[in-house]
């Protein structure tokens, strides 16, 4: 008789398709994914014991149905949210799904992989379900309160290794990584055995089991590892508690009369011949508004460090939307650095009459010279004679949002509609330069910008 126990599976990848946390995410991305179709004989099927199921159920005892709505209300109060069913439904239409990785392989896997122990499978003698659920003997560790140092370790240990993927991409729809509500699931959205993070419990948080648990496949094999310090600073901070993330204060709010001052002292500094060609790019709406969006969810106040990404989002595109030989940055006004200052003539906007352009397609041109607050309006009226437009300023999100896509791209770049009416426009011969051997080729099997593998010609 063999007393060994079942034997390990030696692929690492099979071994992640035989937890019950990683069986229970693969199950999600399943829903995620979508449906496969039926055949028609399978929904007669179902239909036919369906009903029978229906009927039968009529004659039941009023007691069963009692007991029932105990165990939910049983449930719902040791703060599984709005019960089981209910979370089920919300998660699989909201496209969760499970903590997805950077590549292709993570959704492949997670296709595979046996019944959960947590649905009565074997291989586990407590279901996930039953400890973060609340039910059976012993209730759920209480989270900790207020804002710990391991806590903001841990919130910047999340931010580094994980927020580009689940933050920035949102590999996982709606799902932030420093997020500390949607970690814990304050909301009860999802189902109990799909949590990120269980307070107390290692075992049920998923985002222990993907980096340091089992079998740990998060950040992938080609992103910087977590250390082992930084691994013991999540299993404690999970461990005791999973206190909260520190959160930035609301900002002090930039009156929009001090965006026109310093567009109009800079445009009275400037040369009479150079005045002409300054337009403006303003992050005043993301500095200010406290519901601002960001990335699909009201996430209140960017943060200082998502504007500073921003004006450099804003600088490299400008760039990339010019064929210009020399990158020049848009320079910044004032301390706050919430308005920047371009010259057409540095992109080779002026005779592509690029800014016309944006402005026809920008959303939220309103006409201050009719507000009614007098000084507001004459200190836009006094910027739009010293710029020589009616439209100086532009939102810089819009902009970074907007002009990389098409079809303002092309008309901003005004793109022909062959290649080979580009590679004439760019002054490039790819047949001469390979038949002169001055042609140079790079294949790349991960692009930063292609979700397949590239191959360039220079």
């Amino acid at each position: 008789m063999n007393t060994q126990g079942p034997s390990q599976p030696e692929n690492p990848r099979e071994l992640r398709q035989t937890a019950p946390v990683y069986r229970t995410h693969a199950a999600a991305e399943e829903r995620r994914r979508g449906r496969r179709m039926l055949p028609l004989s399978t929904f007669l099927l179902v239909a036919v014991v369906g009903g029978a199921l229906l009927v039968s159920s009529r004659f039941q005892k009023s007691s069963e149905g009692d007991t029932a709505a105990d165990t939910v209300a049983s449930s719902s109060s040791s703060g599984s949210g709005s019960g089981t069913a209910t979370a089920s439904a919300s998660t699989a239409s909201s496209g969760y799904g499970g903590w997805s990785g950077s590549n292709d392989t993570s959704s492949s896997e997670s296709a595979g992989g046996s019944s959960s122990p947590a649905a009565g499978g074997s291989g586990s003698t407590t279901p996930v379900a039953a400890v973060t659920s609340g039910t059976g003997n012993s209730p759920p560790p209480a989270v900790t309160e207020g804002v710990t140092e391991l806590s903001t370790r841990v919130a910047a240990i999340l931010k580094k290794h994980c927020f580009d993927c689940h933050g920035l991409e949102q590999k996982v729809e709606n799902f932030i990584v420093t997020d500390h509500g949607l970690l814990l699931d304050t909301a009860g959205t999802r189902p109990a055995d799909e949590r990120y993070v269980v307070a107390g419990d290692l075992e049920a948080s998923v985002l222990w089991q993907r980096s340091g648990g089992e079998f740990r496949d998060m950040p992938p094999e080609e992103r910087e590892q977590l250390t082992a310090a930084e691994l013991a600073d999540i299993r404690t901070w999970i461990e005791t508690g999973a206190a909260p993330f520190p959160t930035e204060g609301i900002r002090e709010q930039m009156p929009r009369m001090e965006l026109w001052r310093l567009v109009r002292d800079d445009l009275n500094q400037a040369d009479e011949a150079d005045r002409s060609h300054y337009r403006y790019f303003s992050f005043l709406n993301l500095h200010n508004d406290s519901f601002a969006t960001q990335i699909g969810r009201n996430r209140g106040n960017y943060s200082d460090r998502d504007i500073r990404l921003a004006r450099a989002a804003l600088s490299k595109l400008v760039n990339s939307l010019s064929y210009m030989p020399a990158a020049v940055a848009p320079v910044p006004l004032g301390d706050r650095q919430l308005v920047m200052r371009i010259d057409l003539r540095d992109y080779g906007w002026v005779d592509l009459k690029v800014w016309a352009k944006l402005q026809e397609a920008y959303p939220y041109g309103i006409r201050l010279t009719v507000n009614p607050d007098e000084q507001l309006r004459t200190l836009v009226k006094e910027v739009n004679t010293l710029s020589g437009t009616e439209l100086p300023v532009l939102r810089a999100d819009w902009f970074i949002d907007t002009a990389p896509r098409a079809e303002l791209y092309y008309t901003i770049m005004a793109l022909p509609g062959t290649v080979g009416e580009l590679e004439s426009l760019l002054g490039v011969d790819p047949i001469e330069d390979f038949k002169n051997n001055k042609l140079k080729r790079a294949g790349f099997s991960s692009s930063g910008v292609s979700k397949r593998n590239r191959l360039v010609d220079r």
